[in-house]
């Protein structure tokens, strides 16, 4: 039972991030890219933030197939405090919604992130990860995200990149690392 509990707790923890981590079963494994829309070889335009996300909302289930297995699905507000510049305009906050499953202390992480611009532009975000807890409480995060589109200016954007999670404060509150590249390409024609 208390393995049980500690993934729920981890679960919760999870969820509560705005960008979480990657696919894996086990501690060892690498990170995977996303899948990327219209995604090259080509270099990009570098980008780097940090992104401060609260603990939202979230809904966790034991699976019941084996001791500490859950699952849970999850909403998080999030605001840049270190904001990245795309098309001339800054990042500026933005919501992730996520899918956790977790296996006693290590979880793997899927979703996207809805963002919003200076300007009012969106930005649209795929992201897999894996977490990391000791004894309920998160420890670290690591991923892949890569964008797969935008409105306004950033319609047609691409790029891909990496970010890194710190452990959650005791309200739930997480800080994310992020960095990467981008490239505007225009509307599809």
């Amino acid at each position: 039972m208390k393995r049980k509990t500690l993934s729920l707790t981890l679960l919760g923890a999870l969820v509560s991030c705005g960008l979480l981590a990657q696919a894996a079963t086990a501690p060892t494994m690498a990170p995977r890219a996303p899948a990327m829309v219209g995604g090259g070889a080509d270099a990009g335009t570098k980008i780097s933030g940090t992104l401060r996300c609260s603990k939202g909302t979230r809904n966790a289930v034991d699976v019941g197939d084996e001791a500490g297995h859950a699952l849970a699905v999850g909403k998080s507000p999030c605001t840049w405090t270190k904001p990245m510049t795309i098309g001339g305009s800054t990042t500026k906050e933005g919501t992730s919604s996520v899918l956790t499953d977790a296996r006693g202390d290590i979880a793997s992480d899927h979703g996207y992130h809805v963002g919003t611009m200076a300007n009012g532009d969106k930005y649209f975000v795929r992201f897999d990860g894996r977490s990391e807890s000791s004894k309920g409480a998160l420890q670290s995060q690591i991923g892949r995200w890569g964008f797969v589109g935008g409105t306004g200016k950033l319609t047609g954007l691409q790029g891909r990149g990496t970010y890194k999670t710190s452990a959650a404060t005791a309200d739930g509150t997480t800080t994310v690392e992020v960095e990467g590249d981008y490239r505007l390409t225009g509307p599809a024609k």
